[in-house]
């Protein structure tokens, strides 16, 4: 019985048979999620069959990152089970914790030593959570702020556990490649929802169009991640170029014209990083050409104007600004508080807007300012805001630092992927309430990618 064991045990660790194994894992993954994708348009009940199941699965068959995994499943699918709402917010945060206890409790049984990012960028993050905490004694809503606080406490447990079970490049392989295989039923679902359904603004399962522009542009990167890890076989390259190739379709079928402008503001980024100089160059010419042509065709401008809704503005983004000003006035020092300024937004409003559209009055009760530095600036004040620069500041140095010093290698090339990622997504807060605080951020296949390239600068791997 011993030998039988051993032999089993051989055979389990057989680098062949690991590399089959893994690839059933996926083609598993890959049946299930399209199922749930499905079951979108049918029964509630039937999802969260799959769902228990595809958990079970993910916790105690896909070892060691199974957890890992099946928290990317859960962000992203998450709305299917628990559609946005305030009478969901309890339910949203008490499953995110359960799955997180798990993930932990599975890191502890393993008996691994828990680690903490570097100083350098750690020990900032939590000055910025300690502030945060202070702002809630100031505020005028402080229960609903400390709900918003634990969220974020939430998010940070899932950014130091992914920072402790990513060992290695080839981790971080394994993580994209199943982020690869999730992103392909919401991009299914977003083709049917343009294709099938006629709709101009598609969704794919996230709920909001513009939340599907921002995680087009997460996995445009992380494809483009996994081609700096030694992608050798043509296979392996095919994947990649077909991602990028879903992953932007389904960006300008979203019509989010800031997650368009953050695709931008990366791709130049990348290309003067990566010293394509000359291919930097022919876009920005081909850019003016085409922007030229389409302002003088009628025809190719009506066309210009109804994907891109350039003559809708900027969807009454400035009334929201004039009002947080107003708003960050009062508050100027400690904010209103983590997640409160849905309280306050709207009643600010009236006193000088008292009728606006419905989609706009929604955006203010639901606390979006469409900016990520007002955003801050309004919930923590001043001091607040700086701490999340300066964090900024330091995240950036410390990707450029590897840039410079070994964009020759894997990890420089990575780095640069990760850096161009970042500056896109500031560009990106000009125009939407999210904005990544350094490695910490509340979108989860960008959270994974900031921890994963911070623990291999720690191990140099």
């Amino acid at each position: 019985m011993v030998h039988y064991f051993s032999a089993m045990n051989s055979l389990h660790t057989h680098p062949i048979l690991t590399e089959i194994q893994d690839q059933k894992l996926l083609l598993l993954v890959f049946c299930d999620l399209l199922i749930l994708a499905g079951l979108a348009f049918l029964s509630p009940f039937q999802i969260i069959g799959v769902v228990l199941i595809f958990f079970f699965a993910a916790f105690f068959i896909l070892s060691p990152l199974g957890y890992l995994y099946f928290l990317l499943i859960w962000i992203p699918y998450e709305p299917l089970i628990l559609p946005e709402g305030e009478s969901v917010r309890i339910l949203r945060l008490f499953a995110i914790f359960t799955i997180i206890l798990l993930g932990w409790l599975k890191y502890w049984l393993a008996e691994k030593p828990i680690r903490f990012p570097n100083k350098y960028i750690m020990v900032p993050i939590l000055i910025f959570f300690g502030w945060s905490a202070i702002t809630i004694f100031f505020s005028p809503f402080p229960f609903s702020a400390m709900f918003e606080f634990i969220k974020m406490l939430a998010f940070l447990a899932i950014f130091i556990l992914v920072y402790n079970v990513i060992d290695s490049q080839t981790d971080l392989k394994k993580f994209l490649y199943f982020l690869f295989v999730i992103s392909i039923p919401i991009y299914i679902a977003a083709y049917y929802q343009f294709f099938a359904l006629g709709y101009l603004r598609v969704w794919g399962i996230l709920g909001n169009p513009n939340t599907l522009g921002v995680f087009s542009v997460a996995t445009t990167a992380s494809a483009l991640v996994l081609r700096e890890l030694k992608v050798n076989s043509e296979n392996k390259r095919t994947i990649v170029y077909v991602w990028i190739f879903l992953s932007i379709s389904a960006l300008i079928l979203s019509g989010s014209r800031a997650s368009i402008f953050s695709l931008i503001v990366f791709v130049a980024v990348y290309l003067y990083l990566r010293r394509k100089h000359v291919i930097l160059l022919s876009l920005i010419i081909v850019g003016l050409i085409g922007i030229y042509y389409i302002f003088h065709s009628h025809a190719l401008f009506m066309d210009f104007a109804r994907v891109t809704r350039i003559l809708g503005g900027l969807s009454g983004r400035t009334i929201i600004w004039e009002t947080s000003l107003e708003l960050i006035k009062d508050y100027p020092l400690f904010g209103v508080g983590p997640g409160n300024v849905s309280n306050l937004l709207y009643s600010y409003a009236q006193a000088t807007h008292p009728i606006v559209t419905i989609d706009l009055r929604s955006a203010m009760e639901r606390g979006m300012i469409h900016n990520g530095y007002l955003q801050r600036l309004a919930e923590i004040g001043i001091v607040g805001l700086s701490i999340v620069l300066w964090i900024i500041w330091r995240f950036m140095k410390m990707l450029y630092s590897r840039v410079r010093t070994n964009s020759s290698q894997s990890l420089g090339k990575i780095s640069i992927v990760v850096l161009a990622l970042f500056i896109g997504r500031l560009g990106h807060s000009l125009f939407e309430s999210s904005l990544d605080i350094g490695p910490y951020t509340v979108e989860l296949s960008v959270l994974l990618i900031y921890a994963a390239i911070l623990k291999l600068h720690d191990t140099k791997n």
